[in-house]
């Protein structure tokens, strides 16, 4: 598993962020997960 996969698993505020991008580009929380913006938005979330 990977570092943004376990903050995806645990993360609670993270994980509503990813799901609700998955939902709006018609794609899987798993394929949220490759994408930049998600990446980014990763980084924020631990940051907090």
């Amino acid at each position: 598993m990977t570092p943004i996969e376990s903050d995806y698993k645990w993360l609670k505020d993270f994980r509503e962020y990813v799901d609700k991008f998955a939902k709006q580009n018609g794609i899987t929380p798993e394929e949220a997960l490759e994408h930049e913006v998600v990446r980014q938005a990763w980084r924020y979330y631990t940051e907090l």
